[in-house]
């Protein structure tokens, strides 16, 4: 006789298997389930749960406050948790395993879609993850410590090599008296170069935007940071050169004690008096970088002359008066620069052709030239140095009128003088604000 099935029976067996399955597969999550009421009380946990609590039994735990099973934590933490106006949140603290070893765990609580009174909270341990994490991270970083070493081993070696062979040969020269400015010219001209080289690759280490790397040499497996590469930061030629110039003249002020209060003022007095003249601002402004640089040549004149007290010989004059070359020199690979260059060449001709180096004369003669001629005279008179004593603005004044024509060019002159109260009134207010030897932001710009 065939046995009948109940429908019934069947439905309720098949949700009984379904039940077990989930529930097995819920024990296999590496995760911990944490199923609770809405006052925080344990209704379930999966095996996980279990292990990580070292309890035997799944009745240890239930009917539990959610609290209890970590005493590390507080009864508020959890309440937030269960209490959040949005779920499906999530919180990272530390709590202690079995054996007391602490773990990072993430908690996240899950509303339950069925029973609103009911949650699910789900506790990921992350510290293997953390771990791992934390070991890549230490891996990356010394990865980029060898590229960064390589990298300034590669690029820093040569230019450091010229900058110390070249400084050396520029020392001695200096020392024996008599360089040769073309020497002089070509020595700093690198020292200056590589200088810069440094400078940028450094510029970009400091400041990368990516962190790309080359082959050190073909035949290695070994990679460096590509600095160029990682570096966002591209200088135009005009910073560049204003940079290096910059580093020359702070070196030249050193050499030269009071270059740069001198080169100041001076570029101040000749910026006013192109103004005067109806040049525009653009135009005096050029003017005022250019007369900055005027002197600059002087770095190549030994110490011996520019310090020495009294009238020099004309032996000593002869190379004294080869500073307008070297400054020209200096400046003439500059592009950014040309203006400047011409002034350091041209700033000790004379209007009626007696000055040096070439003998210009007139128009002949750059108009920024005749103006920072009469800058630079005016400044010179009004300071003390070792060789003169400084005379009055107004006795200057005189003395620079009674050249107009000769040394001067008489509209530049005319320029000086109609603008001359107005120009006094403000260098003696920024004198009383910027020391004298110290070189500003804005020097160089």
């Amino acid at each position: 006789m065939q046995t009948q099935t109940n429908p019934h029976n069947d439905r309720q067996a098949a949700i009984q298997r379904a039940k077990q399955q989930l529930q097995h597969m819920i024990d296999l999550l590496p995760q911990m389930i944490v199923l609770t009421d809405a006052a925080g009380t344990v209704v379930r946990v999966n095996r996980r749960m279990v292990d990580f609590l070292g309890i035997s039994e799944f009745t240890d735990v239930l009917d539990r406050p959610l609290f209890a099973l970590f005493p590390e934590m507080t009864e508020e933490f959890f309440r937030k948790l269960l209490d959040a106006p949005e779920h499906n949140s999530a919180n990272s603290t530390t709590i202690r395993d079995s054996r007391g070893e602490p773990r990072q765990c993430c908690f996240e609580i899950i509303n339950s879609a069925t029973e609103s009174d009911l949650f699910v909270i789900v506790i990921d341990d992350v510290t293997d993850d953390h771990t791992a994490a934390a070991e890549i991270e230490r891996n990356h970083k010394r990865d980029a410590v060898r590229a960064l070493s390589g990298a300034l081993q590669h690029h820093l070696n040569q230019p450091l090599t010229v900058i110390t062979v070249r400084a050396r040969l520029l020392q001695q020269a200096l020392e024996q008296g008599h360089p040769d400015p073309e020497h002089v010219q070509r020595d700093l001209y690198d020292i200056l170069s590589q200088a810069e080289l440094i400078g940028n690759l450094l510029a970009g280490i400091q400041a990368p935007v990516d962190f790309a790397t080359e082959k050190y040499l073909p035949e290695r497996r070994d990679e460096i940071l590509d600095i160029r590469e990682s570096s966002g930061n591209r200088m135009s030629m005009s910073e560049a050169a204003t940079r290096q110039l910059r580093t020359l003249t702070s070196a030249c002020n050193v050499h030269y004690s009071g270059y740069a209060h001198h080169a100041r003022e001076t570029s101040r007095y000749a910026f006013m008096i192109a103004r005067q003249m109806g040049l525009g601002e653009m135009r005096a402004e050029a003017i005022r970088r250019a007369a900055f640089f005027h002197d600059i040549g002087k770095i190549a004149i030994p110490d011996a002359i520019l310090q020495k007290p009294g009238g020099l010989s004309d032996e000593e004059m002869a190379v004294m008066k080869t500073h307008t070359e070297a400054g020209y020199h200096l400046l003439q690979p500059f592009p950014a620069y040309a203006d400047a260059a011409e002034v350091a060449w041209s700033h000790h001709e004379s209007f009626d052709g007696s000055g040096y180096p070439r003998g210009l004369s007139g128009k002949e003669i750059p108009l920024s030239a005749r103006i920072v001629a009469v800058a630079d005279a005016f400044d010179a008179m009004r300071t003390k140095r070792v060789y003169s004593e400084e005379i009055s603005a107004d006795t200057a004044r005189k003395l620079i009128k009674e050249q107009s024509g000769r040394q001067f060019d008489p509209a530049v002159i005319e320029a000086f003088g109609a603008c001359f109260n107005e120009l006094y009134e403000q260098l003696c207010k920024a004198a009383e604000s910027t020391a004298p030897d110290e070189l500003t932001q804005n020097d160089c710009y």
